[in-house]
């Protein structure tokens, strides 16, 4: 079954579970707070409202 990975990793985490977008080798990698801080960063970057996304500069900050 295909899926829209944009409206899959929404899915995800509006049921609490942003942490399944990760491949499983990477979950324990230590690095789970800074995964998920790139994914809100990337989720904010594919807004539906154009006016509501960062600016490269915001991203980078």
């Amino acid at each position: 079954m295909s899926r829209e990975i944009v409206a899959w990793v929404h899915q995800m985490r509006r049921e609490e579970k942003p942490e399944e977008v990760f491949d499983a080798l990477l979950r324990k990698s230590g690095q789970e707070k800074e995964m998920l801080r790139v994914l809100d960063i990337a989720c904010m970057c594919v807004n539906q409202n154009p006016m509501k996304r960062p600016v490269i500069q915001q991203v980078v900050d």
